[in-house]
């Protein structure tokens, strides 16, 4: 599996799925809309990344909307980093292999940052917050 980023206004094959945050905001064409710092007593960043090298490295790496979808592969590696006191959190709301959604993610982040274990730093960009009842159905809001 690659990835092609745009860098220097060229087209480039980038390895995997490694797309450093630069390239997401030019695609985006803004700055992320919230942002969470992960601190270290909560999160152990060597054990995160390697869960994130074997997740991108494996034979045969492919996405599904189920099970492998992006927000099931942060929980995954979330999972893998979180310490004893912030993994109740972590394994509550990330589900590896069945249907994990970005609010899944996010309610859980949510949670720890209430607790002082994570930063959660909102854009004044953001945009409202829609109460569209497909957007609630499908757990995205």
């Amino acid at each position: 599996m690659t990835s092609f980023v745009l860098h220097n206004d060229e087209i480039k094959q980038a390895p995997y799925v490694l797309i450093p945050k630069e390239y997401d905001i030019q695609a985006e064409n803004e700055q992320p809309h919230v942002t969470y710092h992960l601190h270290p007593d909560c999160f152990d960043l060597v054990k995160m990344q390697a869960a994130w090298q074997r997740i991108k490295t494996k034979s045969n790496p492919h996405y599904r909307m189920i099970g492998k979808n992006c927000a099931d592969i942060v929980g995954r590696i979330l999972t893998e980093g979180a310490s004893a006191p912030c993994r109740r959190y972590v394994e509550k709301n990330s589900r590896p292999g069945l249907f994990t959604t970005p609010r899944d993610i996010a309610a859980m982040l949510n949670q720890l940052a209430r607790e002082g274990n994570v930063e959660k730093v909102v854009s004044p960009s953001r945009p409202k917050r829609s109460r569209s009842f497909i957007y609630v159905c499908l757990k995205m809001r």
